[in-house]
């Protein structure tokens, strides 16, 4: 997999707790596994939204106005 640079704006406090509590050539793979995580979590919670609300009448009337 092809690797790319994301540069983000972080409080020094987080940064310090980041590097201490991780170290300093591991807070890239952490913070990716983290937010991957975050992320499927999300995309699965809203999934499991629309299923809800393909199920509920009322509520594929209210999507279809």
């Amino acid at each position: 997999m092809e690797k790319q640079t994301l540069t983000i704006r972080v409080s020094s406090g987080f940064c310090n707790r980041l590097r201490n509590g991780v170290g300093r050539g591991k807070m890239g793979k952490f913070i990716e596994e983290v937010v991957d995580r975050e992320l499927a979590e999300q995309e699965t919670n809203l999934a499991r939204e629309y299923q809800k609300a393909y199920q509920n009448p009322r509520l594929l009337e209210l999507a279809r106005k």
